[in-house]
């Protein structure tokens, strides 16, 4: 797929991606794995995690549309 450049005046969603079930150990803590971007399509972002990652289930946690002001 070829780089593309994006138009940022275009409203979005800033998403939060959570890997279920996936966990990494730092010393004395428990660690989520998370990813939160931009998006215009979360669900469709969701779908390329699914394809590109190693296999887990991934869940969108929480969506922010961001209009863009003038």
């Amino acid at each position: 797929m070829a780089w593309t450049q994006r138009n940022d005046n275009i409203p979005g969603w800033v998403y939060l991606i959570e890997a279920e079930n996936v966990t990494g150990i730092i010393p004395g803590r428990l660690v989520r794995r998370c990813k939160i971007g931009l998006s215009r399509n979360p669900q469709m972002r969701l779908d390329a995690l699914h394809s590109s990652q190693p296999p887990c289930n991934y869940a969108i946690l929480r969506t922010i549309y961001k209009e863009v002001k003038s």
